[in-house]
Order: C-alpha cells, then structure tokens, then sequence
C-alpha cells in the first residue's frame, strides 16, 4: 500500500530532480559563468606545504568534502522541521539544493581558488573593504561559538545514548589515520589504505556491539555509560577533535573524514534504497505494523517554533544550504583542488549528496509511530533507518541488532568529524581578526587557539539548552551562506561575469535569516520575564539555577544568548551593506578582480 507521505514518493522526486539539477543546470552555470579550466594552476600546486595547501585526488576531496560539510544539520533539522509539514520540509531540502545550496559550495571553492588559495577574511578586504572584513571574521567566530557548542553537546550527548557507537566510532578515526600514513608516507594505493581504514570499522563495530550486548552475545560492559553524566562525553569527543584541529589536515582530517565518508555515504544509500521500496516492507518489518508518519501536509504556525517563514529555512540547517560549507571550501577544499574542474563534482556534487542526506533523514522519522517518537531526535534517527533497512537484509533480530549500532555510529561519524574542523576554523578566524594586537599570538600558536576554541565551546555545551543554540546556529549558520552568495555575486561583477545566479539566492538568505535572527532575539527576551530558567537542562553543571555549584545563572545564560543574537545581526547587516556598496561600483575588470 502506498501512502500519500510515504518516503518511497518524496525521496524518488528527489534523485530525478537532484539528477537533472546537476547533469543539466550545475554544468550549464559552471561552464558559462565559471568557465573552469584543467590547464590553470592551482593554489594547491602554486603553495604546496603539506599542511594546507595539498593537490588531492577528486575522488579523495570529494570524501573529504562530504565528511566535512555533512554533519548534523541535515540530519536533524529535518525532524525539527517536521512541525511545520512534511511538504514544506520536502520542498526546502529539494529546491534549496537544486538552486541555491549546491551553487553556494561552488561559489565559495572557486573563489578561494581564483583568489590563489586566500581565505574569506583577505578576499573579503580585497574585494569590499576593511570594515567589512572585520565585520564579516567577527561574524565567523561568534557562529563558529555556537555551531562549536551544539555539536559538542550533541556528540557527547551521542557518546551517552548508543553506549556501542563509541568503540567503533573511536576505530574509525584510528583507521582514518591509519590510512592516511599508508597513503601519504608509505605510497600505498588508495585502494589498499581505503580498505585497511574500513577494516578498522568493521572490527570496531563488533567490538562495540560484544562490548555493549549482555551475554550470550557480549559482555555488557558499557552499560555504566547511560548513568554517566553527559558532560563527561563531551570532555571525551573534545579531546578527539583536538587531534583533529592541531594535526596537519594530511595527518588526521582529511584521512579520518575520507574513511569515515564510506560508511555514512553507503547509510544515505541504504536508506534512500530502503525508501525507495518502503510501500512493500515497512509494513513487514519488524513484525508488529508500523504505520507511516501522520504529520501535517503544512503547519503555518506553532507556538513552540513560530511561523513557517523564517524559521523552517534555518531549521534545516545544512540540508538545503549551509554557511559552514564556504568555511569548509574556503578554509580547507579550494587550498586542496587539484584541478579547477574539479570544483563542480567535488563542491556541487556534495552538495546534491548532502540533500539526499537530509531526504533520507526525512524518511527516516516518517514510518516511526508518532506515539513513539522521542524529543530527543538523535533517538529517532538509527530506529528509523532501522524500520526502513531491516526489510533488505531479511528482518532477523540479529540484523536489527547491527543495523542499530551501525547508524548509531553513522550518527557519531557524522557529527564528530566536522566538529574537528571547527576549532582549526575558529583559531584561524581568530588569529586573523586579532591581528597585530597582543592576544593574536594566543591564536596563532595551534595548540593553545584550539584549546581556547575547545573550552569555549565546552562552556555554552554543559548549558544542555542545545535546542536554543541550534536555532541560533540554524539562523547564523544560513545567514553566514547568504553572505558567502553577496561575495560571490561581487567577484563575479568584478569579472564582468553573470551575478544573478548568485544574487538572488543571497539576498533570499540574508532577508530569510535575519528576519529569523530577530525572532530568536524576542523569543529571548521574553524568556526572561516568562521562563527565565527554560533555556539550561535540569541538572546541567552550566546555567542550571537550581544546581549547587552552577557557573552560570540560567538568567545570565538567556541574557548571552540575547547578546550573541544581537552581536550577529549587526555584523550581518553590516558586511551586506558594504557587500552591496561593492557590488553597486560595478565591474572594474578582469586583471583586478
């Protein structure tokens, strides 16, 4: 039987579009706009130091491009979303993709790579001036704060709920940098060093499950994880991204996230193959019937989330368009390009994967029982792909069992390697928007601006008010790609090039964000006077008022979220307005720009 919000529906419209999106209109833009050419030297090339700048095969970037901007956004922004209709969900994640957010990804490494490798900080001084690139890096550490907090509450958060993700989770970055040392030093094929990382994984997976399962099967001995405070798995998934912030990306990053890209690329596969034929087997599977999700077709408005617009397109934090993908492009991928045409398949075609992603998360959460559906979404998500898996591998208890702990550690995967990103982007923000002034040599010294970019985000974490935050990400986060467009589309007029595939999308995005930013700022507000204490978690070590011991009053906390709300508005406003003083001066030519 197949129901009107069945995924098998939403999820086959999705691939044909995505399909056509980027065979047809991606390529049409990246060759009449862009015009890459393979014979042009990259900075990857030009600047080569092993560290940052590093030629990279397509097929490994494109790993690392995917592990590093997939993370949780499209993941769970899609369950958060779910209260305004699955078809405005659905709409979102499809169209945003097709038009704006694979073109956003683009934008940003092509940029960086027509810019001899800079970040966004110097392109944007070069290209609009002084006071918007501080503006612009200011912007950039106060998300980089909240997306920092959020995904370290998250992964700790992880860490305590599915007790058999951490070993295997832990064997994968070994495995990552296993690999690397196979790849870069020994000069091993990539096939061999692929396969010994993912061997990693698969030992892990039994590893965690015998230690995790009671007898006969295991040994029970992670149950004491469940009681163990989260705060503790924060400290623990901290420490590993450490490694990843300070190492050489050759040596941790870029490894770990391309041997982690397998088994989160092959979950999109079996989940968007288990929607595909979820007519036929969700009803099979497990035995008692699981009726697909009967949420609203449209919900304009809710008194928990607010209005549709603005607040569904920065709920879907990363699934339709992100701002943490031009970090990810500018900061890291474009120095790493070891061709311009590569751009499009590695940039773009990431992005069309990440809006399959957010798709089969979507479906994920719809054939899970109302009734069942937990708040907490991270529950959700391994038992959805679960229901709608189990049916291809027979519906055995057994596979049940593996495929649970499977994407329970997808789910880590997904979160851990882009949060070891984050401190390496935050001290280099940093450094870059302290300048001369003499708390840069803090920033600039790797081990101690990650240490700093790490607390920090440990401090906002053990708040637990992570739903608060993602907002503010969401909000800061869309805002931030937006801004990204406004660069993009001042280049290109620079370049006597075609700016409205690029200005349109962003003025969308800054209208959209801002306005959302300014209901976050409300909501805020009037926490203060109607629940002063709604925005810590009952027991946190952080902004609990009720906790012997507490570092931070929850009222104080509500009044730095209205501070951090209000700080983002005003320097997102002000890199737009200088964005567009330099977008209005028009092209000055093609050896300037």
């Amino acid at each position: 039987m197949v129901y009107v919000t069945s995924p098998a529906i939403f999820v086959g419209v999705a691939l044909v579009i995505y399909i056509v999106g980027y065979w047809m209109y991606a390529r049409f833009v990246d060759r009449t706009v862009w015009g890459p050419d393979e014979k042009v030297k990259t900075p990857a090339h030009m600047y080569m130091d092993g560290v940052e700048f590093f030629p990279t095969s397509k097929s490994v970037l494109f790993g690392f491009q995917f592990k590093s901007i997939a993370a949780l956004g499209p993941i769970s922004g899609p369950f958060i979303a779910l209260v305004f209709g699955w078809l405005p969900a659905v709409l979102w994640i499809i169209f945003g993709t097709f038009f704006i957010g694979w073109i956003h990804d683009y934008t940003a490494v092509m940029i960086t790579v027509r810019s001899e490798g800079e970040s966004f900080g110097p392109i944007c001084y070069r290209m609009v001036g002084a006071r918007a690139r501080k503006g612009l890096m200011g912007f950039i550490i106060f998300y980089l704060i909240l997306v920092m907090a959020v995904f370290a509450y998250i992964c700790g958060a992880f860490f305590r709920a599915f007790p058999q993700s951490i070993v295997p989770t832990i064997m994968v970055i070994i495995g990552g940098f296993v690999s690397g040392i196979l790849l870069y030093r020994m000069k091993l094929s990539i096939v061999i060093s692929t396969l010994v990382g993912l061997a990693f994984m698969v030992v892990g997976i039994w590893l965690g499950l015998w230690l995790y399962l009671p007898a006969p099967a295991g040994i029970a001995a992670l149950g004491w994880i469940a009681t163990t405070p989260v705060e503790l798995w924060i400290v623990v998934a901290l420490i590993l991204v450490y490694f990843g912030a300070t190492l050489p990306i050759t040596e941790w990053a870029q490894p770990v996230n391309y041997v982690a890209f397998w088994p989160c690329f092959v979950a999109v596969i079996m989940i968007i193959v288990g929607a595909l034929l979820s007519p036929f087997t969700v009803m099979l599977y497990p035995a008692d019937p699981v009726v697909v999700h009967t949420a609203p077709i449209i919900t304009l408005f809710t008194e928990a989330n607010g209005p549709i617009w603005p607040i569904l397109f920065v709920a879907i934090a990363c699934g339709a368009v992100s701002g943490w993908h031009s970090l990810v492009g500018s900061s890291a991928t474009g120095k790493q390009l070891m061709s311009e045409v590569d751009a499009l398949p590695v940039a773009g075609g990431s992005m069309f994967v990440e809006g399959l992603l957010a798709m089969s998360a979507l479906s994920a959460y719809v054939v899970i029982d109302p009734a069942l559906l937990s708040p907490a979404w991270f529950v959700n998500f391994p038992v959805g792909a679960t229901i709608l898996t189990q049916g291809l591998f027979g519906g055995s208890a057994v596979s049940s069992v593996i495929l649970i702990a499977f994407f329970a550690m997808v789910l880590e995967l997904y979160a851990i390697t882009v949060l070891q990103l984050m401190p390496r982007f935050f001290r280099m923000a940093a450094a870059d928007l302290a300048g001369t002034s003499p708390i840069a040599p803090l920033f600039r010294n790797k081990w101690i601006g990650a240490f700093i970019g790490c607390l920090i985000a440990f401090i906002f974490a053990a708040t637990g008010a992570w739903y608060h935050i993602w907002l503010l990400f969401g909000g800061s986060n869309q805002l931030l790609a937006g801004l990204c467009l406004m660069l993009g589309s001042v280049y290109l007029a620079r370049a006597k090039k075609p700016t409205h595939y690029t200005l349109i999308p962003a003025l969308f995005m800054i209208v959209t964000c801002l306005a959302a930013l300014v209901w976050e700022c409300w909501v805020f507000v009037r926490a203060l006077t109607t629940a002063p204490y709604y925005y810590a978690r009952a027991g946190s070590w952080i902004g609990d008022a009720a906790a012997a011991g507490n570092i931070l009053p929850a009222q104080a906390l509500t009044v730095t979220f209205i501070g951090i709300t209000v700080i983002l508005i005003i320097l997102g406003v002000l890199v737009f307005v200088d964005a567009w003083a330099a977008l209005k001066r028009g092209p000055i030519g093609e050896t300037e720009a």
